[in-house]
Parts: C-alpha cells; structure tokens; sequence
C-alpha cells in the first residue's frame, strides 16, 4: 500500500491455503487492526504590528493590537475545516482548510478574548494481539478463548515527549493508565476469563506547560470471551 487512506482502515490477516492429495487445508493467521487517524494539526501566533510579547505565562498582546492564529497540517487531503477552540468561551471558530491551513484573525485585542487557545489531539489508534493464538475475528468483534492471553496496544504519531495512554474498559469503571514509550503502550491480559468481555478503546494523554491534552477516544473494539 504506498499511499495509506481512510478506505484502508479495517481488520487483516493473512490466510494460506495447500491442496494435498485433493484435500484442501487452510490455516488463519491472527488479525490485525489498521486506522488511519489524522495527524494532529500545529498551532502558532502572530501580531501583525507587533503587539506580541512572550512571557513566562504564555503570549502577551496589548489590547487594541490584532491578532492572528494559524492552523496548518501536513496531512494531504483534499477541504477539511479547522476548528479553534476558545477555553474563554463556548463558541468555536471554523474556517476551511485551504492548501493544509488556516488562518482566524483579531482585529482588535480586548480583555474577553484572554484564555487558552488550542486545537484537539489526534486520536490514537488501538490494535489487538493474541501472543499464544486465542484470537479469531468473527462479526460481533474478536473472540478471544478463555484461558488464553491478549494484548491490546494503543499508538500515536503526535511526536510529544512523554503522556500516557488511557484503556478503557465498557464493562468495569477502572481505566487501565501506561507511559507512553516511543508514541505507544501496551496492556497485556496474560488469562483471559468472562468478566473481561466488553468494549476497550484508547485515550491518549499529555501535559504541556502545564496544561494537560486529552485525546477522543478512539472506536471501540468489542472483545467476547469464548470456552476452549
């Protein structure tokens, strides 16, 4: 696949197939799941007569100066919109994406538009894996066999030092929480039983300047615990 797209997200898995003796025998390989999330997008500011200053607690603009934000991504699809999220208020500038960026303009600085401005995390993605082969892809998600072990792995390709990654699991409140090493993490379930069936999706987590990013969660994949 030399150019990954959306139409590629899906479950794989190799199948090999032998006819010996006019008999035909296949052997399935474990699946592997495949998203293509968007790449997170960049954010950066500008005053075009100079009313910007930076400072220990962010960007200091005198108020009457304008202001600008610009959104960009290196992602190549074609439209799309950015969105600029305002902490100060419940509205949320949109302008259209046009060649991978965008550009939300101030006028005239006043105190109301002091705040946090940012634009959302990409979502991870989460792929699962049966180390001892006790797992089989069938329509209501993966089966996986009691007794055996499983591992679910939740990536990035945000290049921030450092955040953690979030399993969440449908059927308990607890939320499994590991480092993030080199973008991804990894949970492993060494028995499988029944009170592990349920919906896991991944969330990923990072603070910069003192300011924690959370990520959506990422489609869930549901696990059903099957008897040997």
């Amino acid at each position: 696949m030399p150019e990954v797209n959306f139409d590629n997200e899906g479950s794989y898995q190799c199948q090999y197939k032998i006819t010996v003796a006019g008999q035909d025998f296949t052997s399935s390989s474990d699946s592997v799941s495949l998203s293509v999330p968007l790449q997170q997008p960049s954010i950066s500011l500008t005053s075009p007569n100079r009313g910007l200053v930076w400072g220990p607690e962010g960007a200091q603009i005198t108020r009457g100066f304008s202001f600008v934000f610009t959104c960009s991504t290196s992602s190549h699809y074609p439209g799309g919109v950015f969105h600029l999220i305002f902490s100060g208020s419940n509205l949320t500038n949109t302008e259209p994406a046009v060649n991978q960026s965008a550009s939300f303009s101030f006028p005239v600085a006043e105190y109301e538009q002091q705040g946090n401005y940012s634009l959302p995390l990409q979502q991870p993605s989460i792929s699962l894996t049966s180390p001892n082969r006790g797992l089989v892809w069938g329509p209501e998600g993966a089966q996986i066999t009691r007794g055996f072990s499983f591992v679910f792995t939740c990536s990035t390709s945000s290049h921030y030092p450092g955040g953690v990654f979030h399993l969440i699991f449908s059927g308990s409140n607890l939320t499994n929480t590991e480092p993030a090493v080199n973008q991804s993490a990894s949970f492993s379930f060494p028995v499988a039983e029944y009170e592990q069936q349920g919906n896991y999706s991944c969330v990923y987590e990072v603070t910069l300047s003192s300011r924690t990013f959370t990520s959506t969660q990422t489609a869930p994949i549901s696990v059903v615990i099957k008897s040997k």
